[in-house]
Formats: structure tokens, C-alpha cells, sequence
């Protein structure tokens, strides 16, 4: 009896084991899908364009061009072999650091006064500028966790108005990115850009201009098959929190 038991006893802290190993596993595999992907290259395609890469890598469009040589108007051309991972890391004014490091006493006030100003003048573009992209009730928030949302999902009916969140111009009008179905992106200024996915049918093409509150597009179903629209805001490159910018009118959580 003592044989079987010490034999059960090792079977069990055996299949113990093998349980925990496994969901360590699944635990990484789930943190590396959800992690975006970044090839050392990559070799342009018919359709992409610069603010597309830089928004499906998660890469800062002035870095990403800087670290290519591309100019502005940030022209790419099919075939042309574009370097990704290495911008991460780029910094054309690394050779310059030391000069630029500031210690006076004078440039920390001025830093916190352009921060106070920076407060100021985003509470003043909540209440302003921007608008929401379309009606409904919001179906999920602005998460950057590892399974969040770099936006907001917004219920609806397939086929409802979709519109300009703010005035700006049209950088990217089709498909090509992996998750987002037929998307726009629009360009409000070098600080700002705007994303609106999901949608049905595309109303305006690359290098139109647009009106807040203009009708750029209709709504249209996720991979889940439900009527919604993914809008993201863009800050230098990084996604922000779009209800941190939209007027608390019309907020409606579902």
C-alpha cells in the first residue's frame, strides 16, 4: 500500500508540473501575439504608404522617415525596401546629446510652464475641436495592455454616417492593414491623426481634404460580424485615450 501511494504521489506532482509548464506557455504565446510585430525590413507593397507602416508598426511617422531619408511629402514607391525595427531606436541628433542637455534652473521652470500650457490648450481642444465620428454607445474603451484596445469601439447600425473627427487630410483610404477591414486615416496636423475602421463603404480617397463633421465614410461590421466603428487618436505616434478628446456630450458607454 505504501508502494502505491508514493507512486500516486509522483504522478500527481508529475501531471502537477506539466499543467503549470503549460500555462506558462500559453501565458507567452498569448503576450506575443498580442505584442505588434516589427521585421528587421520591409519591402513596399502597391497601396501602402508611409502613414500606414507607420501606424501598423507602432512607429513614430517623423522617425520612421528620418531613419529612411524620406522627406516630406513622405513619397514611398512598390518594391522600395524600408528599414523598421532599427527606427525604434533612431535618433538623428544622437552625436548632439551632450549639447543638449539642459541643468538650468531657468529651462525646468520653463518646462513646467509649457506643460501647464500644454493642459491648458488640450482642454481647450476637447471642448473645441474635435467631434465624435459617428452615434452610438461606446462598446469598448482605450486599453494598452497586452489584450487591450489602442482605441474605441463604437456601436451602431451597418451602413449609419461616419464622420470627420476634425479637419485635416486624408493619408491613407483602403484595406491593407491586417484587422482593421476598409480604414481611413487622417492627418490634423504634425502632432495629431485619426483612425476610423470597420467601415463599409470609404467616401473619400488618399489626399482629400476634410471638414470636422463631414461625412467621410459608413459604418460596417468587425470580424465578429457586429455593426461598430474602431476610432483611434494618434499623439506623435503614440495612440492616446480618444475620450480623454472627444466633448463628455454625447459619451454613452454601453
Amino acid at each position: 500500500m505504501r508502494v502505491i501511494g508514493k507512486k500516486s504521489a509522483s504522478y500527481f506532482l508529475i501531471l502537477l508540473c506539466l499543467l503549470l509548464v503549460s500555462s506558462c506557455s500559453s501565458y507567452r504565446k498569448r503576450s506575443t501575439e498580442n505584442r505588434t510585430y516589427r521585421p528587421q525590413a520591409y519591402r513596399v507593397e502597391k497601396g501602402d504608404t508611409l502613414y500606414s507602416l507607420s501606424w501598423r508598426y507602432d512607429i513614430n511617422l517623423q522617425k520612421l522617415a528620418a531613419c529612411n531619408g524620406i522627406s516630406s511629402p513622405y513619397t514611398i514607391y512598390p518594391r522600395q525596401l524600408l528599414y523598421i525595427r532599427r527606427c525604434l531606436k533612431f535618433n538623428k541628433n544622437n552625436n548632439m546629446r551632450a549639447k543638449e542637455k539642459v541643468k538650468d534652473k531657468k529651462n525646468k521652470i520653463n518646462r513646467k510652464k509649457n506643460i501647464e500650457k500644454s493642459k491648458n490648450e488640450d482642454q481647450v481642444t476637447v471642448l473645441s475641436s474635435w467631434r465624435w465620428p459617428t452615434i452610438g454607445r461606446v462598446a469598448r474603451l482605450f486599453n494598452t495592455g497586452i489584450t487591450g484596445s489602442k482605441g474605441i469601439d463604437i456601436t451602431g447600425k451597418k451602413g449609419q454616417s461616419v464622420y470627420a473627427s476634425r479637419s485635416g487630410k486624408v493619408v491613407y483610404s483602403g484595406s491593407g492593414l491586417i484587422g482593421y477591414g476598409k480604414l481611413l486615416i487622417v492627418k490634423h496636423s504634425e502632432e495629431f491623426l485619426t483612425a476610423y475602421g470597420y467601415n463599409s463603404v470609404l467616401l473619400v480617397g488618399e489626399g482629400d481634404s476634410v471638414k470636422a463633421g463631414q461625412k467621410i465614410a459608413k459604418m460596417g461590421v468587425d470580424n465578429e460580424g457586429n455593426a461598430r466603428l474602431h476610432f483611434e487618436i494618434r499623439r506623435n505616434g503614440k495612440p492616446v485615450d480618444p475620450i480623454r478628446y472627444l466633448p463628455k456630450k454625447g459619451f454613452k458607454q454601453k
